[in-house]
Order: structure tokens, then C-alpha cells, then sequence
């Protein structure tokens, strides 16, 4: 049987040749047909093809059997025949006695060495996230015969390639590795490659070489046979699952300004955020993302590890979508998905952890709120009134007042004031209708509302078409006339001009019914809403400014002199009169700041030619008169007719020096 010893790889067939022949006497061996010997195998191969025992041998006394091995063995084949020579029948059996070498030689059993190599990969599964390397080990083992898997020589080339890679990943460092070569172990009969992704999905990845066994040439690949897993062991490819994790998401419109998302308000578009692959931003931003048209930002495709996210700076300064916008308070409410997160001064939200494959992968509750206040003064200024400058001192101002029945007029100017359009103006003017009767107005008022003591104008919007633009203003012109005498008028709150009193006060107020102020758009006709009042505007508060009038009733007393003066009793008063043929008596007060009235005389100073069409000459000391103290004189002329009128006799300032008329 031969050959005698041979080698082969497994899944490799082998060819046993059996010859059988016979020799008579001094003659020659000579081949013997058509017998079928036995050939044996032990142990038994994985398969075998017996010609032997389906030919037998042919015309050179030759058959042949095939064996196969899937597994590294040793294989002994043992052959037997019987034949009959020269009527002899004779039974020979290879490795046995008297088949032993002759003069003519002999054979013995015949021996098939199988040897194998394998390639593993570890691990075999493995989940990471995105960004962070991950190392494949390749384990390259042989065995001979019979023998233990060991570790191949240094030196062996292992190849890695991709079978899938929705990742998109990339070996790190190439793609090959020699067994024995460092980080791997000399001996080993290892070698590592790393392969990374900044992207997730799925990478399968498979490994091969050829080793040279026992003189045998042998390729393997991971995941195809004959390298898949028998009794000796084997691997398939490696599958790396790659998981990224995300952070955002909103940055949005706080209209009450509470550090909460309520219902309705609504996202800021066109926001720059930054992101750092650190907890507290510091160095260089590694990404940016702008808020979409519902104020969503996105970070994805993220790794293991902490970040921290912030609005760019750029975008509160000028040009910048939040240029004007403050930030809402931080972590209010109790709840982490609607509440606003930044930090109000650094506009950063730092520490945020994501881990894809342990968890957390996703994080969308940084979130970012921001109110933008808008802002507007309110003036108003009686433009009809009539002045006189005692002693010609124009510091000194003297509101002579307007008569009864002349037209008074006030103007109202509402300025913007702040950052924001200002896209409904409420107003409402309130006036005494016993000293002033509204007449008109510029534009025209809406409705009037009254109270018993007060009438009011109201105008629902001044704005004008498109809102009131940051530092624009509006006017609004009110028109009155004088009814009613404020002589003896005691203050009107508001209004406190000096002196107190003796005024109609009028008062303007920017809000509506609902005591709502100007409404306020951060951003006019832009994408964050229609200038809807319920919508994305933000309700200012009211403001009010008021101004006064005097008005005063013309008298028919002429006086031909009136002053004050002091002396040693007290501060002396005088008038003198022009015409007393209507006059009755006088009476005088003092009226001090505060609006207190006090009657000097206890009973009436009687007119000294009453009934008659000449004058005389009064005067009455006032010794409670304190020194420095602010007052006005009211002389009150009581008449024959049984009427009465007052007006202004003299009024002494701190500085002492008497008004005097003439």
C-alpha cells in the first residue's frame, strides 16, 4: 500500500494505493487481477471512495481507495488480501508477518498525517458607541495529526476587511497586523487592528491569511469553511454594532417670562448653538446647529462621554436673532423637559451626559427660553395754557389760566422706546366733564366710557400699520373747552403741578379694558408669529402721564390794586376797588400749599361804597402768617345780586416779595 507516509491539509482527498502480486518458484512477482482486497482505515476518515472493493485490482494488480479528513488527524490504512497462486490460497495482510520485507521486498501499514489552521476573532459581538475605537483580536492556531492547537509563529500576516459597514467605519492604523507584534503578545499567535466610526450602524468584519503546516500551504478566512467551528474549534466573522446617542432641543419664546414652556409658546428660529465635547465649554466648540423654523436644535451622532452647549455669542449682539432677548430663569417648575436649563448669564447648559449603549443615549430636554422686553414712554402736555412771569423773573412761572369757554388742547405722545414693534396701542384719556367738555380728538377716539365725577376716551389701537417701530412715536391731540371755574379746586390726583390745586387735572393711559398695556412683537412680521395679540406677543405693562389746566371765570370786580406787604403785625393785605355799585362785602382766605383753606375775617368786611359806581381801599393783616411759607390770597367779593365770585388777591413765595397788581 502506498505511499507509505504522506501529509495532506484537511478537506483534502488522499489516494491509498494497494498492489497485490504473487511470485511461483524462482520466478518473477508478477501483478495479480481481479481480486478486491480490504483496505482499512482507522480511524474512520470523513469519507472514502473503496475501488478495491468495487473493481477490484486491474491488470497491474493495482486498486486504489480515497479517504478525506475534515479534521487534523492521523489516518493508518491496513490492506488484506486472498488469492489463490498455483492452487494455493493465500491470505496477505500489509505490516503483518510473512508480508514482511523479503529479498523481494514487503510493505507495511500505510500512515496519512491531516493538518490544520484556523483564524478566531474576539469579540464576536460587541455594541460600542459611536467615536470610540474598538479592537479586533485575531488568533492564529494550527494542528498537526493527532496533536493540540497551537499558536503560529511570529510573523504571520492577518488581513481584515469590511463584509458590511452601514457605519461607515474605518480601521484605524491600516488594515493588517503580524501575529506576535505588539500590543499582541510574542508567542501568541495574536495581532490587533482598531477600527472606529463617527456614525452608527452595523460593520461586519472578517480576517484571513495563509500559513505554510507541515509543509502544507494553508488559506483561511473567518466565516467560511472550512474554518467554520468542528470538534477542533473554528470562528466565523465579527459583528460591531455602532450606537450614537443625541441632545437638544428647543429654544423658545418665554412670553410670561416663568422659566416654563406653557401652552402656546412658541419656538425661536434661526438660533447658532454650540456644542463642546466637554462639561463646562471651555476651549473650542466641536459643532453648531441653527434652530429650525419650530425653534428645534439637534445634536447627533454622538459618543460616550459629557457635553456642554451654548448660544453663540453672536447672536445677542447687533444683527443677532436674539439681540434685545433676556434669558429666562433657570430650572424652574420641577420639571426637566419644559423648564428653560442655561445659565442666564453664560447662555451655556453644561454637564450634559450621554452614554448610547448604557444609557442615556438621547437627552432632548436642554432647552433655552428667552423673553425680549419691549418698552415705550408716555408723555402729555397742555398746550394752551397762559403764563406771566412775576418781576419779570422768568423762573418764577405764574399759570394765569384759561377763561371759561376757551379752547384747551393736550397732546399725548407714546414713544417706543425698546427693541421690539409695538403692535397695538390701547389709550385712554380721563377728564372732569365739570371743568373740561371734550370737543375732539386727533385721531378719533373709539368709545367713551363716564363715572359719575369722570369721563373717558378711549382709542383701541394708535399703532400705526405695521406696529410702532423700535424708536418711532404717536401722537394723539385731545380737545377741550373750559367749563368750570378751578379757582377754589382743591388737587386732582394725579397731579400735583405746583401750586397744588386751582387745576383740572387730565389724565392718558396706555392699556385697554382689561387693564392690558401695549402689546409687544420681538420680532415684527417675523417667523415667530402673525402680530396676533394672542399669539406671539408679549403684554407690556401700562404707564400714565397726566398735565393740569387752570381755568378761570372773567370778573366784572375790577381792583385798581392788590399787594401784600409785611410789617410788625403780620403780612399785611390790601386791594382797592374801582367800581362798588354791585358790591356787597369780602371775604378772605388763605389757601395754603396743601391745599388747606383758611377764612381770615370773622365776619363779612363790608363794602365801604356799596351801591355805589366808585372805590375804596381794604386791608387786613394776617398775623398767623408763617415765615417762609407758600400761600395764595383769595379774595371772595360777595355781591349785592346775591352772588359771589373769588380770584387770586396776591400770592407771597418764600422770598417775601409781595405780587402786586395794578
Amino acid at each position: 500500500i502506498t505511499p507509505g507516509t504522506a501529509t495532506n491539509q484537511v478537506n483534502e482527498a488522499h489516494t491509498f494505493t494497494v498492489k497485490v502480486e504473487q511470485k511461483v518458484g524462482n520466478g518473477n512477482w508478477t501483478p495479480v487481477q481481479g481480486v478486491n482486497p480490504t483496505v482499512t482505515s482507522t480511524p474512520t476518515p470523513s469519507s472514502k471512495t473503496d475501488n478495491c472493493a468495487t473493481s477490484g485490482t486491474d491488470a497491474n494488480g493495482e486498486c486504489t481507495v480515497v479517504i478525506n479528513s475534515t479534521s487534523a488527524t492521523v489516518y493508518t490504512a491496513d490492506a488484506q488480501v486472498t488469492a489463490t497462486v498455483s492452487g494455493q490460497s493465500i491470505t496477505r495482510q500489509t505490516g503483518t508477518s510473512p508480508n514482511t520485507p523479503n529479498e523481494n521486498g514487503g510493505t507495511n501499514d500505510a500512515t496519512k498525517t491531516y493538518v490544520d489552521l484556523r483564524i478566531k476573532l474576539n469579540p464576536l459581538q460587541a455594541t460600542n458607541s459611536v467615536n470610540d475605537p474598538h479592537v479586533f483580536t485575531a488568533t492564529v492556531e494550527s494542528k498537526v495529526g493527532n496533536g493540540a492547537w497551537t499558536p503560529v509563529a511570529d510573523g504571520k500576516t492577518v488581513i481584515f476587511s469590511f463584509v458590511t459597514n452601514t457605519a461607515g467605519a474605518s480601521f484605524q492604523g491600516g488594515n493588517t497586523c503580524t501575529t506576535g507584534s505588539a500590543p499582541a503578545t510574542s508567542g501568541s499567535g495574536q495581532c490587533i487592528v482598531t477600527i472606529n466610526s463617527s456614525n452608527p450602524g452595523t460593520v461586519v468584519v472578517e480576517a484571513e491569511t495563509t500559513v505554510t503546516v507541515s509543509g502544507e500551504v494553508i488559506h483561511r478566512v473567518t466565516g467560511t469553511s472550512p474554518n467554520t467551528p468542528n470538534e477542533n474549534g473554528g470562528t466565523d466573522d465579527a459583528t460591531k454594532i455602532y450606537k450614537a446617542g443625541s441632545l437638544g432641543d428647543l429654544v423658545w419664546w418665554d412670553i410670561n417670562f416663568n422659566g416654563i414652556q406653557d401652552a402656546g409658546e412658541p419656538g425661536i428660529p434661526n438660533v447658532t448653538v454650540r456644542l463642546y465635547n466637554n462639561g463646562t465649554c471651555s476651549g473650542t466648540h466641536t459643532a453648531t446647529d441653527t434652530t429650525d423654523g419650530n425653534g428645534i436644535y439637534t445634536f447627533s451622532n454622538l459618543g460616550t462621554g459629557t457635553y456642554c452647549v451654548e448660544i453663540d455669542p453672536a447672536e445677542f449682539q447687533s444683527g443677532g436673532t436674539l439681540q434685545g432677548w433676556n434669558a429666562s430663569p433657570q430650572d424652574q417648575g420641577g420639571d426637566n423637559t419644559k423648564d428653560s436649563d442655561a445659565d442666564q448669564t453664560t447662555h451655556q447648559i453644561q454637564n450634559i451626559s450621554i452614554d448610547p449603549v448604557n444609557g442615556p443615549q438621547n437627552d432632548p430636554t436642554n432647552d433655552f427660553g428667552f423673553d425680549r422686553d419691549g418698552s415705550y414712554t408716555i408723555t402729555k402736555v397742555q398746550q394752551t395754557d397762559k403764563v406771566d412771569f412775576p418781576w419779570g423773573n422768568p423762573a418764577h412761572v405764574e399759570d394765569i389760566g384759561i377763561r371759561i369757554g376757551e379752547p384747551i388742547s393736550f397732546v399725548i405722545t407714546i414713544k417706543n422706546t425698546g427693541p421690539t414693534v409695538l403692535t397695538v396701542i390701547p389709550l385712554q384719556d380721563t377728564y372732569d366733564p365739570s371743568y373740561l367738555q371734550f370737543t375732539s380728538a386727533t385721531p378719533t377716539p373709539d368709545s367713551m366710557t363716564s363715572t359719575a365725577s369722570t369721563e373717558t376716551q378711549h382709542w383701541n389701537n394708535i399703532a400705526p400699520s405695521g406696529g410702532l417701530q423700535p424708536g418711532q412715536s404717536v401722537t394723539v391731540i385731545v380737545n377741550f373747552t373750559g367749563v368750570g371755574d378751578t379757582t377754589t379746586l382743591g388737587p386732582q390726583a394725579p397731579c400735583n403741578h405746583f401750586p397744588q390745586g386751582q387745576e383740572a387735572c387730565n389724565v392718558a393711559e396706555a392699556k385697554d379694558g382689561n387693564n392690558n398695556g401695549p402689546t409687544s412683537d420681538p420680532d415684527g412680521n417675523g417667523p415667530l408669529g402673525d402680530n396676533n395679540p394672542t399669539g406671539d406677543v408679549d403684554y407690556l405693562q401700562p404707564q400714565e402721564a397726566h398735565d393740569d389746566v387752570r381755568i378761570v371765570n372773567p370778573t366784572a370786580v375790577a381792583l385798581a390794586d392788590a399787594g401784600a406787604s409785611m410789617d410788625a403785625s403780620g403780612l399785611r393785605l390790601r386791594w382797592t376797588t374801582v367800581n362798588e355799585s354791585n358790591i356787597l362785602g369780602f371775604n378772605v382766605y388763605r389757601v395754603a400749599s396743601d391745599r388747606g383753606k383758611v377764612k381770615l375775617n370773622t365776619d363779612l368786611i363790608v363794602a365801604q361804597r356799596s351801591g355805589q359806581a366808585s372805590g375804596a381801599s381794604y386791608s387786613l393783616v394776617d398775623s398767623n402768617y408763617a415765615f417762609g411759607q407758600h400761600a395764595t390770597y383769595l379774595l371772595e367779593v360777595v355781591k349785592v345780586d346775591g352772588g359771589a365770585e373769588s380770584q387770586i388777591l396776591t400770592t407771597v413765595d418764600w422770598i417775601f416779595l409781595p405780587v402786586t397788581i395794578r
